[in-house]
């Protein structure tokens, strides 16, 4: 069996990542094989926000809140890789992949032809984090020209952030030493000193920066570990991918073990054909005194027989074929049902202004956009059209709220499936 590769995909560079195969690869287009690809989507930007807690959907409180910030322009799909809540807020980790770079991603991954499990980069660090047991300290990521920061206390990540580096002086290095010092003294109790644990994309990455702690007074640094550790605790309900993703990765994953069972049974089945076929011709000579008519009834019962075992060894691809076909029917609504699903559904005060399927190899996506009467409460009316449209077997994978003139304006992206 072909050895799963494991890759770094870091603003918009691959590396293999391997403990016995390391380098730079061409593109993640160019990929064949089984491979498990830690990413940051292009550098997409992440860290951790305190959110209000009595809100059940963060995400796209979340993205409102980084859109007004400036932190992100246009839509995006807010991963959320962690929460903790603290009396009223929510301490929230998250990635916020821009839309059009997300479906890039999504459309790549549906058409791979082999195993791929896809992780976000701070979902792999906050793991590893868990695995080294760095309930207090901070994690810092050297990549090429960047260092990833994360801080964590008591086991709960405080701080998340991506440090540049703008050039190979050592000034950038102290820059970035200053900083982590910084994260340190600030969430470091009087008790207990913050460890210091760092990470390597290449061997002697780091040597630089460790250098630079050490002159801003800092020799704590408890470890340097190689990028490889990321990958050594990845499972699928890390991945970032939805239910059925997940279910279909499985379900590849067990092909193999499938088809060596089938590779049994057809066997099994030409075997007990070659008995059933001795058996036929025995019982067949056994008879031959017996009048015509009875020998050719006989005859053609055992012929259905045969007939009926040779079937068992049929390939099984036309079956799936078809069991994928019908899949991706079965999860497109036809246009009359979605409108009359829409009608069911839309509360009084709720005006929807756009409806549309898009359907491709990657999948099928619903878009649904509208307006609310009042921008008192832009959360209730479209909450209790989301929970109509759940009951009628549609799921939201995208929400966004925005207040216009008078009104709340709101866009939800929709999966759905036969209920």
């Amino acid at each position: 069996m072909t050895q799963t590769q494991w890759l770094l995909d870091l603003k918009g560079k691959v590396w293999l990542a391997n403990p016995e195969t390391t380098g730079e690869v061409e593109s993640l287009g160019a990929l064949r094989g089984p491979a498990i690809v830690i990413s940051d989507y292009h550098g997409a930007p992440f860290g951790v926000e305190s959110l209000p807690a009595h809100h059940h959907n963060l995400a796209p409180l979340l993205d409102k809140r980084l859109r007004d910030e400036g932190d992100i322009d246009g839509l995006a799909r807010v991963i959320i890789h962690a929460r903790e809540r603290q009396g009223d807020l929510a301490r929230v980790c998250y990635t916020a992949v821009p839309l059009v770079v997300s479906m890039r991603y999504r459309r790549w991954v549906g058409q791979y032809d082999d195993h791929l499990l896809f992780v976000s980069l701070l979902e792999a660090l906050l793991i590893l984090a868990r695995r080294l047991e760095l309930d207090n300290g901070v994690l810092a990521f050297v990549s090429d020209d960047s260092v990833d920061v994360l801080v964590l206390q008591d086991g709960l990540a405080l701080h998340a952030s991506r440090q540049r580096l703008y050039g190979s002086d050592s000034g950038d290095q102290a820059r970035i030493a200053a900083f982590i010092a910084a994260q340190q003294s600030l969430f470091a109790d009087r008790e207990r000193k913050m460890d210091c644990l760092l990470l390597e994309r290449s061997a002697g990455e780091g040597q630089s920066l460790i250098e630079a702690l050490a002159s801003s007074g800092l020799d704590n640094v408890k470890a340097v570990v190689p990028a490889a550790r990321l990958f050594e605790h990845l499972r699928v309900k890390h991945s970032d991918l939805d239910g059925t993703s997940r279910a279909l990765y499985l379900a590849n994953r067990a092909l193999p073990w499938v088809a060596a069972g089938m590779l049994a049974l057809c066997l099994s089945s030409v075997v007990g054909g070659l008995y059933w076929k001795h058996e036929a011709h025995t019982l067949q000579a056994s008879l031959s005194d017996v009048p015509a008519q009875s020998v050719h009834a006989t005859h053609a019962e055992m012929q259905g027989a045969l007939r009926s075992v040779e079937n068992l060894a049929l390939s099984q691809r036309e079956r799936a074929d078809f069991v994928h076909l019908a899949e991706r029917v079965r999860s497109t609504p036809d246009p009359a049902s979605l409108i009359r699903h829409l009608r069911q559904a839309i509360p009084a005060g709720i005006e929807l202004t756009e409806a549309g399927i898009v359907s491709d190899e990657a999948g099928v996506l619903i878009i649904v956009a509208g307006r609310s009467a009042s921008v008192a409460a832009p959360f209730a009316a479209e909450e209790r059209f989301v929970k109509a449209l759940n009951g009628l077997g549609y799921e939201v994978v995208r929400r966004e709220i925005t207040s216009g003139l008078g009104n709340s304006l709101f866009r939800l992206a929709l999966t759905w499936s036969e209920t």
